[in-house]
């Protein structure tokens, strides 16, 4: 895991100062440019367990993150975080079509009613970001541009891991039909027994507002892709393939930067 994120890591100060000038690229000293950070947000689960909308009950979960963050230089931050969180869902059963059907819902024990599932997920999440300064990178391009000073919009690309349970349930009743994460084998349906995990590709916009040089608020819309399509604990085959899973955050919170 930490020798992939080390790579990501090093991808980043490889590849990308390509495209920003030479003296926007300037390393800034190891010991400048620190900050620590605090989130809080919603999570919108897409998978193939969901609602409608995002503003409707049971289609949205909360997750708590916490980041430490280095300024690269004037164009790149690289920003590490731990995320704790859940994931929610549900669907009736008369929104799936007819390549979905029941005998297709991860039901191996027979417990599905037939009137729609709902399923909840335990997540936790590590993760390493790069965060492109936009402004500067169309700076690169339009040098007279006049970057405005207390307000930075970023582009997130990233790569984590991601360990999670999660239990998907019958919509009416509430009754068990399935899990990953949990001691089914053995007959302890219910009964956690280990976190399954995924990688995760992270991409998506944030803006940061400088409220003075120590301290800036942050509203994000990251999304997170995973390598899996058990975070609902449903697998749905659409051919030869499976759908991988993915959710967004929406957070607002706030850093602060030590130099």
């Amino acid at each position: 895991m930490f020798r992939k994120l080390i790579f990501v890591f090093l991808f980043v100060l490889r590849f990308i100062p390509v495209s920003i000038s030479q003296e926007r690229f300037v390393l800034h000293e190891l010991s400048e440019g620190w900050g620590a950070g605090l989130n809080y947000g919603i999570t919108q689960f897409n998978g193939d367990i969901k609602s409608n909308g995002l503003y409707v009950d049971g289609a949205i979960n909360s997750i708590l993150i916490f980041s430490i963050e280095k300024s690269i230089n004037n164009s790149i931050n690289l920003n590490a975080h731990i995320g704790l969180g859940g994931l929610n869902g549900s669907r009736r059963h008369d929104t799936y079509v007819l390549s979905e059907t029941t005998n297709n819902l991860n039901d191996p024990y027979k417990n599905y009613e037939g009137n729609g599932v709902k399923f909840s997920s335990d997540i936790y999440e590590i993760a390493v970001i790069s965060k492109i300064d936009l402004e500067e990178v169309y700076l690169y391009f339009r040098p007279y541009f006049r970057k405005r000073e207390n307000i930075h919009f970023y582009y997130n690309l990233g790569y984590g891991e991601i360990l999670y349970k999660s239990m998907k349930r019958n919509m009416e009743s509430g009754t068990y039909i399935y899990a990953y994460g949990y001691d089914d084998l053995n007959g302890n349906y219910e009964s956690y027994k280990k976190l399954v995990k995924s990688k995760l590709f992270i991409y998506g916009f944030s803006v940061e507002y400088n409220i003075n040089k120590n301290i800036n608020l942050e509203l994000s819309s990251v999304s997170r892709l995973s390598f899996t399509d058990h975070l609902d604990a449903t697998e749905i085959k659409r051919g030869f393939f499976t759908s991988n899973d993915l959710y967004r955050v929406i957070s607002l919170g706030m850093k602060y930067i030590f130099n």
